[in-house]
C-alpha cells in the first residue's frame, strides 16, 4: 500500500530504485548488503513490516525478524556502505507505530514520550526503532497510526467490502486515533526529504482533525457490526508530536 503511493507520488527528479520481499530477505544481512552495494542508495525508504497485529501474538519469531531485527540490519548495512569522497552518509527512512505506546496518556503523543507497548507487534515495531538508533548514522523514523489506502489491506477497506457483501462484523469499540491516508504519507515523506536531512524521530498522522473510534469506522460504511475485545492495545494513542515539521 504505502510503497505503491511512495512509487506513484516521486518527484520526478528522483531515480527510484525498488525491490520487493520476494526480491530481497530483509531478514538476511548478506542480501541486503549485496543489494545496498549494487544499488547504492542515497536514501533507502524501508516499507518492510510485519503488520498483522493479532498474527504476531502467535507469530511472534517472524514479527520480531521483520520488526525489529530487519531495521538494524538495514541501518548497519547502509552504515558500512562505501560512499564516493565527500558525499554524506545514505539517509535511512523508517516508518514506525503508535503501537510503541501504551495509551495511558492524556494528550496526542509526541516523539519523546515513553514508549511502553502492550503487545507483540507494538514490542517488535519498538525494537526496530531501538536497533536503528544503535547502528543506524542518519535516519528519520516516521511514527504513523491507522494507514489506510486504496492499495492493500486496512479497516476501512476490510468493512466496506463486507459491508457491500451485507456481512456481520465484529470490530473492538474502544480504541481512539487518527486515520492516516497512505497517499498523504506517501507525499509527506517525498516533502521531508526535499527540505530537509535530520536524525532522530518524528511523527505524522492522518488529515483528520478531530479523533475517531475504530467502531466509528465500521459506522462510516455500514452499521452491522458487534463490538469486540481484541489483544491487548492502546485506547487512545493519537499521534501528536511536532507533526508539522514533515509537511
Amino acid at each position: 500500500m504505502l510503497a505503491h503511493d511512495l512509487r506513484a507520488e516521486a518527484p520526478g527528479d528522483v531515480e527510484l530504485v525498488t525491490r520487493t520481499s520476494r526480491e530481497v530477505d530483509v531478514t538476511n544481512p548478506d542480501a541486503l548488503s549485496a543489494v545496498i552495494a549494487q544499488v547504492t542508495p542515497d536514501v533507502l525508504i524501508n516499507c518492510a513490516a510485519y503488520t498483522d497485529v493479532d498474527g504476531a501474538e502467535s507469530h511472534q519469531e517472524r514479527a520480531f525478524a521483520i520488526n525489529g531485527d530487519a531495521p538494524g540490519l538495514i541501518a548497519a548495512a547502509l552504515a558500512r556502505q562505501r560512499r564516493p569522497d565527500a558525499a554524506p552518509d545514505a539517509l535511512l527512512v523508517h516508518y514506525g507505530t503508535d503501537y510503541v505506546f501504551d495509551g495511558s496518556g492524556s494528550r496526542p503523543y509526541r516523539e519523546e514520550d515513553r514508549c511502553a507497548p502492550l503487545g507483540v507487534y507494538g514490542a517488535s515495531k519498538l525494537e526496530g526503532e531501538l536497533k536503528i538508533a544503535q547502528e543506524g548514522r542518519r535516519y528519520v523514523i516516521l511514527r504513523t497510526q491507522w494507514l489506510y489506502g486504496l492499495h492493500g489491506r486496512s479497516l476501512p477497506r476490510t468493512m466496506w467490502e463486507r459491508a457491500t457483501a451485507r456481512l456481520p462484523t465484529k470490530v473492538v469499540n474502544d480504541q481512539t486515533g487518527r486515520p492516516t491516508y497512505s497517499v498523504d504519507l506517501a507525499r509527506a515523506t517525498w516533502r521531508l526529504l526535499s527540505v530537509e536531512r535530520r536524525r532522530g524521530a518524528a511523527s505524522t498522522q492522518g488529515a483528520v482533525p478531530e479523533r475517531i473510534e475504530a467502531g466509528e469506522t465500521a459506522g462510516l460504511v455500514g452499521p452491522r457490526y458487534d463490538a469486540i475485545r481484541g489483544n491487548p492495545r492502546a485506547a487512545s494513542s493519537q499521534l501528536g508530536g511536532r507533526a508539522g515539521s514533515v509537511s
